[in-house]
């Protein structure tokens, strides 16, 4: 379901249920590729992208600016920051004091994110495989600019898919499972 590519030193098994669970979630069909980084910041960065991934921008590795080479999959892909050593940067965190080095905190951000992402996603193939693709993306008719990014039906959309996992018992149980596995995990290798 999920195509992962990971550059952290975290387990992949680990990353991937968590990516399959955030699929499952938001009713994505089809692989998704999944860039998985370090962020210097205790809360996760994360981007959806309405496009066909190059394979050097997943992958990392030099290639030649000539090699156009796609991923073949179905349209959006991911790309999240999971936290690394918040410790260290402690100065560069714009986290309050109460949550800096809060292993548990990053991790529920980071598989709320996850979710979130994977939820754009699905909008992302939804309008893709229709023909009017309208103002969801927040463009206002008659202005050149955009509505704020907490306002646009796009980002509704997916909020409600993050609350409506934690409203359901079963999914918010396996959320707050693979929430602890995590912060495990990120407890372990700092």
């Amino acid at each position: 379901m999920t195509r992962i590519y990971n550059h952290t030193r975290y387990p992949d098994a680990l990353l991937r249920e968590i990516l399959n669970f955030s699929a499952r979630c938001a009713k994505v069909s089809g692989d998704v590729p999944v860039k998985v980084t370090y962020s210097l910041h205790l809360q996760p960065r994360c981007e959806a992208s309405c496009s066909w991934p190059y394979r050097k921008t997943l992958t990392g590795k030099p290639t030649t600016s000539k090699d156009k080479r796609t991923i073949k999959c179905p349209i959006g892909w991911i790309e999240l920051r999971i936290p690394r050593d918040a410790m260290r940067y402690q100065k560069l965190s714009n986290a309050p004091e109460v949550y800096r080095n809060d292993s548990l905190k990053a991790a529920e951000w980071f598989v709320d994110a996850a979710i979130h992402e994977m939820a754009h996603v699905a909008q992302f193939r939804r309008r893709h495989d229709s023909t009017h693709h309208g103002d969801f993306y927040g463009h206002v008719p008659g202005q050149s600019r955009r509505m704020a990014h907490d306002q646009r039906p796009c980002e509704i959309d997916a909020q409600n898919v993050t609350d409506a996992v934690r409203e359901r018992r079963d999914r918010d149980a396996r959320r707050q499972e693979l929430v602890i596995e995590l912060a495990i995990a990120l407890e372990e290798t700092k």
